[in-house]
């Protein structure tokens, strides 16, 4: 998650969030300017992006005002809570982590089974089909 602010300074509300949640990343950035943008976008081309917050977080609704220099209606936007935001997708994560564990379980009693001697055999199956190209993510459970 990137969060964007345009000050000098990271704003200590970003700071806060950053502390808490390792996976916000704080980058400065007006969104106003094209440039900021280009520059920004080059430097993260490479990094995965779930999810984009721009901190400008004001407006100014003009729309009552009846002379040119009314200062309008300046008001910090809402997007809901940010925890929220930050914690969405947590669901899946532990879901399939819960599902990871139950399919470890089923293999528990083979292994349990299996005596000292297999068991160092079953080590060496592990790093054979590892060097035969099977992925880690194949052997992760059994191993």
């Amino acid at each position: 998650m990137i969060a964007t602010h345009r000050r000098a300074g990271a704003p200590e509300s970003l700071t806060a969030v950053s502390a808490e949640f390792k996976n916000v990343i704080i980058e400065r950035m007006d969104v106003t300017s094209a440039e900021d943008v280009q520059a920004l976008a080059g430097k993260l081309k490479q990094t995965q992006i779930d999810i984009l917050i721009n901190n400008a977080g004001v407006y100014n609704d003009r729309s009552a005002c009846q002379e040119e220099d009314c200062p309008g209606d300046w008001r910090t936007q809402d997007f809901g809570k940010l925890e929220k935001v930050l914690r969405f997708g947590e669901g899946r994560r532990l879901k399939r982590l819960a599902e990871q564990a139950a399919y470890i379980g089923t293999l528990e009693p083979e292994f349990e089974q299996l005596s000292d001697g297999e068991l160092a055999a079953k080590t060496a199956e592990l790093k054979q089909r590892l060097e035969n190209s099977e992925s880690l993510d194949e052997l992760l459970f059994e191993a």
